[in-house]
């Protein structure tokens, strides 16, 4: 395993930015047990040293709700280093920072969402991101020419 050092990082607040949310009829007895998880994680390179960052959660095989939820934020390296080394620290927090902080604003969500629904309590459980999504998988989109 590759050892990480210490990134300086600013983020955004996190933003609720999708929500869908359909509760079906419960012809048999609710069970809060998940299906699996599906995860989406979405880039959007904002400067040379920042990136948006989305993170959605869906739930479709699961009887009493189907629903989707993505929350997003900016997240900006402010250490002074080269482009190349800012591109891995920029991996790095896509894969593993971004959604440790975004996904327990997703599980929030998820719960009340549940409970206003009038359903019982639905907590997806705890992830570690180091089994989801790989820094070496992440492709950073370029950066838009200024106009």
């Amino acid at each position: 395993m590759q050892e990480q050092t210490d990134v300086g990082l600013k983020l955004t607040a996190p933003e609720l930015w999708h929500l869908s949310f359909t509760r079906n009829e419960l012809s048999e007895e609710f069970t809060s047990e998940l299906p699996p998880i599906l995860f989406g994680l979405g880039l959007n390179r904002i400067s040379a040293t920042a990136l948006g960052v989305e993170l959605s959660v869906e739930l479709s095989d699961f009887k009493p709700l189907s629903l989707r939820v993505t929350y997003r934020a900016v997240f900006e390296i402010t250490d002074d280093k080269a482009p190349d080394e800012i591109d891995q620290q920029l991996r790095f927090v896509a894969a593993q920072i971004a959604p440790s902080v975004l996904y327990p604003f997703i599980r929030e969500t998820v719960l009340t969402t549940a409970l206003k629904a009038g359903l019982p309590p639905v907590l997806p459980p705890i992830v570690n991101f180091r089994s989801v999504f790989d820094p070496a998988q992440v492709t950073l989109p370029e950066l838009a020419a200024s106009k």
